[in-house]
């Protein structure tokens, strides 16, 4: 229990700060006892019955998290599939009732107790509280939760409008188009979806102050077990939880749109994802080189769909971590678990995953999002543009790019760091492999919002536990200093640009012209969430942003009704669906800004609202089963005579709020 007691110091920190950003006790409290009680309880329970234990509780609640989290994300399947999400609660219940029985009652305690060191302890809850406290004060205080905030991340609210999708049908449609599949890796916000059914919390509160906190622990705990079972060196955790902490720490004087990568807080898939991955990796390792078998491949499938349908990134990664141990061991077993991952890799992109169109093979992509490219190469080619290598290559700029380049590995140092663990182990060669992939997507991978940075990010963990196991088998100090200089230059980078630049961003909250969603919007969309049922379909007009921007072209990423409100939609912002990301560079626009895939709704919904009619208004509900209509004049022109055709039940600014009946 005294070693338990050190671990209040994060949750307290986290309460504290929660109530400064004005989140109340009760949804704190209720929060934190279903994720005790709902996730890590049962998950705990779970890794020992179907696994081991690691031989301390600290690293079994880690690992037995994503553990129980995989487990309701089972419950949540079939309890929302039957439409009996209100009783979801029973799912974890019944589980640990299971786990009081006579037969399975001996997983409640190690059998064969290994306490890490105190030290450990105090090292992983320092690193803990002050990534907590710096996430809540440099990150959550810059994004104000909806009603409260003049702009939102366009992303926060996309999520927003999955999670509310996912409490109501699985599989889930997509909200901005009615009757289409949700094609996106929405694991993690499934995971949020079954945590907003039991706690009978918003998912806003959810979202934006209460979900990422108790996963940022975890990832520094799984990722702290990955180096202590690589290196067999207690010591090993605490440096990587250190490596992955620090880079944090300016946000305790400043502010930033998100965390310092890997970590992130606009992407719960990332950290998901990232969680998720290194925990499998760790039951590969054992399963594949240290004897483990028989009910751990229960865990190795489980998470393997889990990861898949978090990010993209993950199964890859592990593919290349089996592939290059087997190619250094030529044996069966290993290729026929590379032979499962991708199996079950190509499985899950055609169920769950879509957002990985768009990408194409350009050698040093990256560059061009690096500040200074334009001044450095003269080139102003955009991500997700030009042809199989980096144009600044092909126009002249030789040494520019060897710069940048350069500058680029010192920046990503912690993913290089590791590179030094090739040696006589088999486990070696997995981390070597992991680590491979990652830069080789980073690398090789052109995507226009700059998604093939999450390929190393989620290698990312698989080089600090190999930097670690360096670092704790060198015999030459020269090398421990090469080593933890590279594990330690991303902190030193996070505060040598806030001292440049100052604050990170420019206002202590998130504020964007593009990005604005205007009161009215926000409180219409209020009343529409409180006074509608959740599985009615509204037709808006809102699917550019800012909302103003109605001409052909416009960025299709609104989501105020789908989002704020949490409704279905005829049609709204389709940046992100697979359609709109595979027409990326048509016509010389990003995806983001192309027509609309479903053009017939665009234009039914708009005739509807400026030359409304009986046949209009029919078609509505007969075709897409629209309820209400969510018309804000700032989008386009709005008739007077939906009046005649619609019963206004709302009237807020700008907006008005039209009932079609039922």
């Amino acid at each position: 229990m005294r070693r338990a007691l050190p671990w209040l110091l994060p949750l307290l920190t986290a309460a504290a700060g929660l109530v400064t950003l004005d989140v109340g006790i009760g949804p704190i409290v209720k929060y934190s006892a279903y994720f005790a009680v709902a996730i890590a309880l049962p998950g705990t329970l779970l890794l020992r019955a179907l696994w081991r234990s690691t031989g301390n509780w600290a690293e079994d609640v880690g690992l037995g998290s994503i553990v129980g989290a995989t487990w309701m994300l089972v419950g949540w399947a079939l309890f929302t599939a039957v439409g009996w999400q209100a009783w979801l609660a029973a799912w974890p219940l019944l589980t640990l009732a299971a786990f009081a029985l006579p037969q399975l009652r001996g997983y409640w305690r190690i059998a064969m107790p290994e306490p890490v060191p105190v030290l450990w302890t105090w090292g992983l809850v320092v690193a803990s509280t002050l990534l907590v406290a710096a996430t809540i004060r440099g990150v959550m205080a810059y994004h104000v939760m909806p009603p409260d905030g003049t702009a939102y991340y366009q992303d926060l609210l996309y999520h927003l409008s999955m999670i509310s999708e996912l409490t109501r049908a699985v599989p889930p449609e997509l909200p901005q188009a009615v009757g289409e599949r949700l094609e996106y890796h929405w694991i993690p916000n499934a995971d949020m979806a079954a945590a907003v059914d039991i706690t009978r919390l918003t998912p806003t509160v959810v979202l934006f102050r209460l979900w990422v906190l108790p996963w940022l622990v975890v990832a520094l705990l799984v990722c702290a077990t990955l180096a202590r079972t690589v290196s067999r060196v207690w010591w090993s955790g605490v440096l990587v939880a250190a490596a992955l902490s620090t880079p944090n720490l300016f946000l305790l004087v400043d502010t930033s749109l998100n965390l310092s990568a890997p970590l992130s807080y606009l992407s719960p898939s990332q950290t998901f994802g990232l969680v998720t991955c290194v925990a499998l990796g760790i039951f590969l390792i054992d399963l594949l080189f240290r004897g483990g078998g028989g009910r751990l491949w229960v865990l190795v499938v489980a998470l393997a769909i889990v990861g898949g349908g978090s990010k993209p990134t993950v199964l890859p990664v592990l593919v290349g971590a089996v592939g290059l141990a087997a190619l250094y061991q030529l044996k069966r077993r290993l290729v026929l678990v590379g032979v499962l991952l991708v199996v079950v890799g190509a499985v899950t992109l055609l169920t769950v995953t879509g957002s990985t169109s768009g990408s194409q093979i350009q050698f040093l992509a990256i560059l061009k999002s690096t500040p200074g490219y334009a001044a450095v190469t003269g080139n102003n080619t955009p991500p997700g543009f030009g042809g199989l290598v980096v144009p600044s290559l092909t126009h002249g700029a030789v040494w520019g790019t060897i710069l940048l380049f350069l500058i680029l590995l010192v920046v990503q140092a912690a993913s290089l760091a590791g590179f030094g663990v090739a040696r006589r182990d088999p486990v070696a060669w997995f981390l070597l492999g992991a680590m491979t992939v990652g830069w080789l997507g980073y690398l090789f991978i052109d995507h226009p919002s700059v998604s093939e940075s999450y390929f190393l990010y989620t290698a990312t963990p698989f080089s600090l536990a190999a930097a670690a196991w360096v670092a704790a088998t060198c015999r030459r100090r020269l090398t421990l200093i090469a080593v933890l200089v590279l594990v330690f230059i991303s902190p030193v980078k996070g505060f040598v640009q806030s001292a440049i630049y100052g604050d990170t961003e420019r206002w202590p909250i998130f504020r964007s012209g593009p990005q604005r969603v205007y009161a009215d919007e926000q409180l219409a969309a209020r009343w529409l969430a409180k006074y509608t049922a959740p599985t009615d379909v509204v037709a808006t007009n809102t699917w550019c942003r800012p909302v103003e921007a109605v001409t052909p072209g416009c960025d299709a990423r609104g989501y105020v009704v789908s989002g704020l409100a949490g409704r279905r939609t005829l049609i709204e912002g389709w940046a992100y669906t697979t359609e709109a990301m595979s027409d990326q560079g048509v016509n010389g626009r990003r995806y983001t800004e192309q027509p609309s895939p479903w053009p017939e709704r665009v234009a039914l919904t708009q005739e509807a609202f400026a030359n409304p009619s009986a046949e209009l208004i029919q078609r509505l509900r007969a075709e897409y089963g629209v309820r209400w209509l969510y018309a804000d004049a700032r989008a386009g022109s709005v008739s007077r005579e939906l009046a005649r055709f619609a019963t206004l039940r709302h009237s807020q600014g700008k907006v008005e709020i039209y009932d079609l009946g039922r």
